[in-house]
């Protein structure tokens, strides 16, 4: 027979608290099995319940990751055109002066 755990079980291994797991069970994240006044979790949607939330985590991590990117590459840019100007500013003014 699987292992079955209690929300309070399950949310003694998650390390979060019980009306987490009660919120997942409701939104159907995690499958459960009502019996009684109390919910049964198997051990294997347990995994893959976490198993989900990882891979949740990993992708915001690589979103995150790709918007800092983006924005250090246009914020490089954006330097690079102004370093530009300022460089062709100072060429027309060094050039007013050489001519005097």
């Amino acid at each position: 027979m699987e292992d079955t755990f209690t929300c309070e079980e399950a949310a003694n291994r998650c390390k979060c608290k019980v009306q987490t797991i009660r919120d997942a069970i409701k939104t159907g994240e995690l499958r459960a099995a009502k019996i009684g006044k109390s919910y049964v979790i198997r051990k294997t949607n347990l995994d893959i319940y976490i198993r989900n939330k990882e891979e949740l985590t990993a992708q915001a991590v690589q979103q995150h990751r790709n918007r800092v990117c983006y924005t250090n590459t246009q914020t490089a840019f954006g330097i690079s055109i102004l370093q530009q100007r300022k460089a062709k500013e100072l060429d027309e003014l060094l050039k007013l002066k050489t001519k005097n």
